[in-house]
């Protein structure tokens, strides 16, 4: 292993396994599972990333064989050529693996690959500040007149609406987790689209929050199926989707955050609940 290699890996642990520091003295702890690849865990929290493809027989991502290549561990399903309209099957849920409850957050991060590599959903001007329709929006919706502007040109706003109700429509999430408001969907520049769900019931009266998930016990599935857009534009032939799904966990006990008011805006609940995961950039 070169000297880089080894520093990579140092950098990669020291980030993921960092304990979250809030309210003072109080020390909570936290573990993720990077984007169905790795899993990481910290004291008593360990959380862990199951899919299935029917319901009924999930695998954890890096732990368990890729049913679809006995070479490798798992780490999601390859769903192949899909056409517009179609519906696959998709249950992924969170499985706590350690010995104390936690609450658990989900986020979902959609992209774009063709023959060149990622597409960029949003690109930014030479300032890397301001988003703009660059060369990659012209080819894709550039020729649909859906997502054009009077002056003919493609308007920013109406491809991320486009993706708004890709990431909102496409998966019907179950009631038990709670997505963000759209205002908090965000667009990299590399053209990743970045939602989230937290595990929560925020109607529930007094117990309205984060849902704890019990030890050696898995959260209910995310959602159980994916519907592609019927009307993707043409030009999206041959262009490959990627849904990445990546855990994160902290301690629920002794956890001062994640209670909402059932009474506030969804924008209000987000916040309150983000709290409890403090440190950990979620989304």
């Amino acid at each position: 292993m070169t000297t880089r290699k080894k520093t990579k890996l140092i950098i990669l642990t020291a980030v993921l396994v960092i304990a979250l520091a809030v309210s003072g003295t109080l020390m909570l702890f936290t573990a993720q599972s990077e984007t169905a690849k790795n899993v990481v865990s910290l004291g008593n929290v360990s959380v862990r990333l199951q899919e299935s493809n029917n319901g009924q027989d999930y695998y954890t991502v890096g732990f368990d064989t890729d049913p679809q290549d006995s070479t490798q561990l798992f780490s999601g399903f390859n769903y192949g050529s899909i056409a517009p309209g179609a519906t696959i099957e998709k249950y992924p849920r969170v499985h706590n693996a350690g010995n104390i409850p936690i609450y658990a957050f989900l986020k979902v991060e959609l992209k774009l690959w063709d023959g060149n590599g990622q597409i960029a959903i949003t690109e930014l001007d030479t300032s890397g500040q301001t988003p703009v329709a660059g060369p990659a929006m012209q080819k894709y919706f550039g020729s649909d007149p859906r997502f054009l502007d009077p002056n003919g040109d493609v308007d920013l706003a109406k491809v991320r609406n486009f993706w708004n109700n890709f990431l909102t429509t496409s998966f019907q999430n179950d009631p038990s987790w709670f997505g963000l408001d759209p205002a908090r969907v965000q667009y990299a520049a590399d053209g990743t689209v970045t939602s989230g769900f937290f595990y929560a019931n925020t109607n529930n009266g007094t117990d309205s929050g984060l849902t704890k998930i019990r030890p050696l016990t898995v959260s209910d599935d995310l959602f159980t199926s994916i519907t592609m857009p019927a009307d993707m534009p043409n030009t999206f032939q041959k262009v490959g989707f990627s849904l990445e799904i990546t855990a994160y966990a902290v301690q629920a006990d002794n956890n001062p955050f994640g209670s909402v008011n059932p009474a506030d805006t969804d924008a209000d609940k987000v916040t309150a609940m983000a709290k409890a995961f403090d440190g950990l950039t979620l989304y």
